[in-house]
């Protein structure tokens, strides 16, 4: 899929699809090894389906260093990214994951710490400011989702935990508000399936994000729904996540896709990245079930997380091989491309049947048409269909992908793989 640089331009709520984005993780296990293994396959993949990316902020960013200096450097090396690789602009950014410090220093953090909830704050904030800075310099003028993670229990009482990174997320809800940022706070689970993360279980998610929104009921908060890990956290439970999913709908504003390892023991789950395959239905379910959000299909964006791996690797690193990883992509941009035509096909005839029943004559498709999608509606399915299945497109809509590089490729943080 080739994406156009004129999409970041789109004002947010102009167009009903869904941005499939690629993990800056899989963009850095192809650039790192790919070429060493598979040259010709990764490029091609790049080149296709990597023009749209989450970006990992610490790749850039030194958020833990209040000097100019940092955010100067960060912004150069962004914009050597769009440059050199000829991406769109960045649509997603990801702090830094769930974790104790010293762990890569600045990769990890832990938001439900309270030795350090001032720290956090100020922190925040600063990061806030940067990505509208972000937004400014480059152009861009959708809100930037900025992807992150509560915390670790650390065997507190969840509610406590929720508390304190609540606490340190709270100044930066108007800082991002003011700089055309969302807080998209996503549901973790560790990569054994164990539950020592906050919001691991996804009330744990709905409560801090209602706890948000006392400072206003259009608090730039929301969820990114990370599919694996719910079903990590909820070994497996489908009929559990979709209840609590069906619930949190109204906050849902990114998605994160990939398939957890199964293994047939007391402990079946792991979070490994895998490439989705289309039998896995778990995922698919959940998937078409997310889709259906009005709130998600405003931002409209899914990042692949799919993650690539040599099969002599795969057993110690998790991951699946390129052509799963190329297939598991393509099964994300079809279905979400059937899905997102379904709904709106729907509304359409809902609008159909409302006017006729009350005119009682033939309507005029163009004026039912929004006129940000130029659609026919059910007056030319021909022209529909054909939308479809060019480039990913939905409604006149461009549906987009973003993808995220792996911490184990060290060029990344340099800026010199990209």
């Amino acid at each position: 899929m080739q994406a156009r640089a004129g999409t970041a331009d789109v004002p947010a709520g102009s167009r009903l699809g869904a941005s499939l984005l690629l993990s800056s993780f899989l963009v850095g296990e192809l650039k790192w090894a790919g070429p060493l293994l598979a040259p010709r396959a990764a490029a091609a993949f790049l080149e296709t389906a990597g023009r749209q990316r989450e970006l990992f902020l610490p790749f850039f960013y030194r958020w833990f260093d209040d000097r100019a200096w940092a955010a100067d450097q960060a912004l150069r090396l962004i914009r050597i990214l769009v440059a050199r690789e000829g991406i769109v602009p960045p649509r997603a950014f990801h702090a830094p994951f769930a974790g104790r410090y010293g762990m890569h220093r600045g990769y990890y953090r832990d938001l439900a710490d309270p030795r350090r909830s001032a720290e956090h704050a100020i922190h925040l904030a600063r990061e806030c400011r940067f990505l509208g800075r972000v937004r400014r310099e480059l152009g861009i003028r959708e809100r930037l989702l900025y992807v992150l993670h509560l915390g670790l229990r650390q065997g507190r009482p969840v509610g406590e935990a929720v508390a304190v990174a609540v606490s340190a997320l709270r100044p930066a809800v108007e800082v991002a508000a003011n700089e055309g940022v969302v807080l998209a706070i996503e549901n973790v689970a560790d990569r054994s399936g164990d539950q020592h993360s906050v919001g691991a279980r996804l009330p744990e998610v709905e409560e801090a994000i209602l706890r948000l929104h006392i400072e206003g009921p259009d608090a730039p908060v929301g969820w990114t729904f990370d599919i694996s890990h719910a079903l990590l956290g909820y070994r497996g439970d489908v009929g559990a996540i979709t209840t609590d999913l069906r619930r949190m709908l109204p906050h849902l504003v990114h998605l994160h896709v990939n398939t957890p390892r199964f293994y047939p023991s007391e402990e079946p789950w792991a979070d490994r990245h895998e490439a989705p395959t289309e039998g896995f239905r778990p995922l698919w379910d959940l998937f078409r079930t997310a889709l259906g959000s009005s709130r998600f299909q405003e931002f409209g964006t899914v990042t692949y997380e799919g993650s690539w791996a040599a099969p002599f690797l795969n057993p110690i690193v998790g991951g699946s091989p390129l052509a799963a990883v190329v297939r598991g992509y393509r099964l994300v941009e079809r279905i979400a491309a059937d899905v997102l035509t379904s709904l709106e096909s729907e509304s359409v005839s809902r609008i159909l049947l409302t006017v006729v029943s009350r005119k009682g004559q033939r309507p005029d498709f163009q004026s039912l048409c929004h006129p940000a999608h130029k659609v026919l509606g059910t007056a030319n399915q021909g022209q529909l269909a054909q939308r479809k299945s060019t480039a990913f497109t939905l409604q006149g809509s461009q549906v987009r992908i973003l993808y995220c590089p792996p911490h184990s490729a060290p060029h990344s943080v340099r800026g010199f793989a990209w």
